[in-house]
């Protein structure tokens, strides 16, 4: 979970391009519900089931509303995983640019580890699917998960493959380019190969969220917290931190993600 006062100022970004927000946190205190907007939907919940059970109650929350359920266009579903560095920059890259595309369902970034499945940080269905019987059905059967790993392969990965069962596309906004395609493309290639091409340095980083978190952070001004905090994949980030450093409202926004 990100500093409340970073969520705080990225809702606020997105506050007036979405006709409801909702906010759901399982460690909020009842002073810190007066910073934000008023028009903001705060609920608390128990600490169970990671974030996909924070979906589900605003998810059921909103269908309650039969007349805001029965007029809603799109749904978009996003944790506090990531640090926004540019919250202006993922409105208009991000929100704006599928604002009047036709789409199914629609994430930041779709990924085939494992399964092939959108990323649950960020990801928006249109009326379509979260008004289909058997996707409310999954939700409504949904029970608390405990364990991350099984979150990720019976939730976020199970989600989109139910999804492609019932024949609904998925789609990822970020897309790599060639040249990052091609290279990952050599990574299964014969070490031999690779030194004659003279690719010395390569990193088989499978999740593109962390492998691409440069690219991403350019185009969308998101970074994971778990790279800046436990960076994971042991990958060379130093000159990536000095450049937030250098600027300080960045600075700030990085201190925050560090100190979760």
């Amino acid at each position: 979970m990100i500093s409340l006062k970073h969520s705080i100022d990225l809702i606020k970004t997105l506050n007036s391009h979405f006709e409801k927000i909702i906010f759901v946190s399982t460690n909020l205190i009842e002073s810190e519900k007066a910073k934000f907007p008023k028009n903001i939907e705060i609920f608390v919940r128990e600490n169970i089931g990671y974030d996909f059970y924070s979906y589900r109650q605003g998810l059921f929350y909103l269908q309650e509303d039969h007349l805001l359920w029965n007029k809603l266009e799109k749904i978009c579903f996003m944790n506090t995983s990531f640090s926004s560095f540019h919250s202006e920059q993922l409105l208009k890259n991000f929100f704006q640019q599928i604002e009047n595309k036709k789409y199914q369902t629609i994430s930041l970034v779709k990924t085939k580890i494992i399964k092939t499945h959108l990323q649950s940080f960020l990801f928006v269905l249109d009326s379509k699917v979260f008004k289909h019987r058997t996707v409310l059905d999954w939700w409504e059967n949904m029970t608390p998960i405990s364990d991350r790993a099984q979150v990720i392969i019976q939730l976020e990965i199970g989600f989109s493959q139910l999804l492609r069962k019932q024949r609904i596309s998925l789609k990822g906004v970020y897309q790599r380019k060639w040249q990052t395609r091609f290279i990952n493309g050599l990574k299964a290639a014969p070490l031999k190969l690779l030194k004659i091409l003279k690719i010395r340095h390569y990193q088989k980083i499978r999740n593109v969220t962390f492998a691409d978190y440069l690219q991403i952070y350019e185009q969308f001004g998101i970074v994971k917290i778990e790279l800046l905090q436990k960076n994971t994949f042991g990958q060379d980030i130093s000159s990536f931190i000095h450049l937030l450093e250098s600027c300080p409202l960045k600075s700030k926004v990085l201190s925050e993600a560090l100190a979760n």
